[in-house]
């Protein structure tokens, strides 16, 4: 029962308004790499297995619609509840579990990552099942058990390499239930297949291969590290809004019991390697990568919970209410700095001639990822007519602010951006 309730009031809260938002910028990628081919550049390498999975969801490209793109992320979070909380009945018992199920669908974090096309959402139930299956392994001590969780392990880590951090907090919390853990020989021949894949990421790493990611995440600071402690309990980047409320309060409860205190440790250890690891040639410092905590988290903050009284666990679940509302509500609303182009797309429609040019300059002619031209691609409701251009004749359609346009027509399309029309260049 608290697994059925948990994978229906995840579905609920984080699916509503899953196609009411316009495709974010990643999100484009994710799209691109779908219908046409994946613009070639290392830093997309990574998530080459990400877009095979996105492939055979969207029938090869043919069914590509916002609400149907996300939807394997929903899917996603909806199985990592299901195995969570049964994880949680394992290790602390039915009350824990129904908590798990309420915390786990509140967090801003798990509804930003339903709602995201993108492959953490993949990656944290592959992780999250992996933690169920060890402790499945360790409980029955059958073989079977054993190859379950190294597959899923290794799954993981081939579509979110990041969440493998999971480990830490994992083997750390039982290692106080298993005293003989970490001298367990079926562990280590599990966790082989992954040893051996991270050795060889770390290589490329160090060998600068990847060094084209420098190019979009920094290189964190030491006061940063707080923010690192945040993104653990709902890993999330800062500009999605979530309350860092919430995430501080899920933090406060892991400390009122032994095996949350334990998850706690393991998971600060866990953002303390990845903010080393961010000082090398490639970064990962970005709140999704630590989405693979938030289920422990979770679970430790449940057991946090049962250690109060009945009267201090209603006033508890009403302030995480309260605090999870702001972030439910900023992961609908459009992003800073990014156009909605469903929005751009629907202005061309009605505004424009035919003979109107947009201006693209990207990829094989057709505009970047993240243009008017793809904006245009996906949410006309007609063939589009207008030719694509770098070197406009005639009246075109631009967001771009740097290139010389004697304006004819200007209108917001959110995100601080302006869809502009251009007289055509004399």
């Amino acid at each position: 029962m608290p697994v059925l309730i948990a994978s229906l009031l995840t579905a609920v809260l984080a699916g509503r308004g899953i196609s009411g938002r316009a495709l974010s910028f990643d999100e484009f990628f994710s799209l691109t790499a779908v219908t046409t081919d994946l613009r070639s550049g290392l830093a997309e390498v990574p998530l080459l297995p990400y877009y095979a999975v996105l492939w055979v969801w969207t029938f090869g490209g043919e069914v590509t619609n916002d609400g149907w793109l996300r939807a394997l992320s929903l899917v996603s979070v909806v199985v990592a509840a299901a195995v969570t909380v049964a994880f949680a009945v394992r290790l602390g018992g039915v009350r824990v579990a129904y908590l798990v199920a309420v915390l786990f669908a509140l967090n801003p974090g798990i509804s930003f990552a339903a709602q995201d096309a993108r492959p953490y959402a993949l990656g944290l139930a592959f992780f999250a099942g992996a933690s169920y299956a060890l402790m499945r392994a360790l409980d029955r001590k059958q073989r079977r058990q054993w190859w379950v969780f190294s597959l899923l392990m290794l799954v993981g880590v081939v579509i979110a390499p990041n969440g493998v951090i999971v480990l830490l907090p994992l083997l750390w919390l039982l290692r106080g239930r298993y005293p003989h853990l970490l001298r367990c020989r079926a562990l280590f021949l599990s966790l082989l297949p992954v040893v051996i894949l991270m050795v060889t990421g770390v290589a490329l790493l160090a060998s600068g291969s990847f060094s084209a990611m420098r190019e979009w995440l920094p290189s964190p600071q030491l006061l940063w590290l707080p923010t690192g402690a945040i993104w653990a309990a709902i890993g999330e980047s800062e500009f999605v809004g979530a309350p860092h409320g919430f995430a501080a309060a899920l933090l406060l409860l892991t400390t009122l019991s032994a095996p949350g205190r334990r998850i706690l440790w393991g998971s600060l250890l866990a953002v303390v390697l990845v903010w080393v690891f961010s000082q090398g040639p490639s970064s990962f410092w970005i709140g999704r990568a630590f989405i693979t905590l938030i289920p422990l988290i979770t679970v430790a903050a449940a057991l946090g919970l049962t250690r109060i009284s009945r009267r201090g666990l209603v006033a508890a679940l009403v302030v995480l209410l309260i605090l999870a509302v702001p972030g439910y509500t900023a992961v609908r609303l459009p992003r800073d700095g990014y156009a909605d182009l469903r929005l751009a797309a629907q202005i061309i429609e009605q505004e424009s001639d035919d003979s109107d040019q947009i201006f693209g300059n990207g990829y094989l002619g057709r505009g970047l990822q993240y243009e008017l031209a793809v904006g245009v691609d996906q949410y006309g409701t007609s063939e589009p007519v207008w030719e694509v251009t770098r070197e406009p004749t005639r009246p075109f359609w631009i967001l771009y602010e740097d290139y010389p346009c004697s304006e004819t027509f200007s209108i917001d399309v959110r995100g601080g951006v302006e869809l502009r029309r251009c007289a055509a260049p004399s």
